[in-house]
Order: C-alpha cells, then structure tokens, then sequence
C-alpha cells in the first residue's frame, strides 16, 4: 500500500506576538536544523547523538478526549527527560487548541498545524508533530515583523 506524503508546515511560539508563527526556511539551512555542540562537529555525529521519541493515541473518541491529552502531555513532558519528538494520532481540534494554548508546549516546542488547520478539515482528527525546541533550532527571532507564511519551513510526513 503506497500512502501520500504531507507537507505540514512548522510552527513556533513567538512571545512578543503571543500567538503561532511558521518557521520560514529562508533562515535556516533547511526547514529544521539539528543543534549540535561545538565540540560534536568534529565527531561523527551518527555516533554520539540520539534521538528521543514517543508516540501516543489521543483517543478521538474517548469521552473526554482533551482531559486524555492533558494528562499524556503532563506524562510525557514531567518525566526525567523529555524527548526529542512527540508524534500525537487522534487529534481532534479541541485538543489541538488546548495543545496550543498549554503554556509548557509554548516554551519548550516547535509543532505542525499550529498556523495551518488543513488537517483537520472534514475529518475528525488529525495527527501532530511536537519537536524540541532545545534539540531542533529556529530563527523565528531574526524574522522580521510582517514576514508571511510564504516560503514556509514545511517537513515531510509519511
């Protein structure tokens, strides 16, 4: 079975506007870039840097699905490290506000479908993507204000 791939396009919380922005590729290398230390660079970094991930099932249809996605994110975000990728099925829109508006994703991570809500039209749940802002870099502080979604960062899923 041959499935389509998507372009979902990448956002962060830009403080001084309270609100999403997308990530615009001109800034960057490529859409995400990986940090690396000074020191890494001199070494193969297949070697020494890991990735972390975690996928979860929000449970579309679960009674209270967006107390279900409270509680995973608290799961998922208090433990003693939390990971590098967070790859969300189920999502409904009223999840994806919450998840949008918790204060913890704001600071801490770059999410899909922030500025876009494609994904969720006509279907009742979508999937979302939540990359570590400390792992992954952003230039969101060098755009300037005014900057459109035009030129996106947009990343492949599938």
């Amino acid at each position: 079975m041959v499935t389509s791939r998507l372009l979902r396009t990448l956002s962060v919380f830009n403080r001084s506007a309270r609100t999403w922005a997308p990530i615009l590729s001109r800034n960057a290398p490529g859409p995400v870039a990986q940090r690396l230390s000074p020191t890494s660079r001199n070494i193969d970094a297949s070697q020494t840097q890991k990735l972390s991930l975690v996928s979860w099932n929000i449970d579309a249809f679960s009674s209270r699905p967006v107390a279900r996605a409270k509680l995973i994110l608290s799961h998922i975000l208090d433990g003693p490290k939390a990971p590098d990728i967070i790859f969300l099925q189920e999502v409904t829109p009223d999840v994806r506000g919450f998840l949008l508006d918790d204060a913890r994703v704001r600071a801490a991570l770059l999410v899909t479908d922030a500025e876009d809500q494609t994904s969720f039209e006509g279907v009742p749940f979508a999937t979302m993507t939540l990359l570590s802002s400390a792992r992954f870099a952003s230039d969101l502080d060098s755009q300037k204000e005014g900057d459109g979604i035009e030129g996106v960062g947009r990343f492949m899923l599938g």
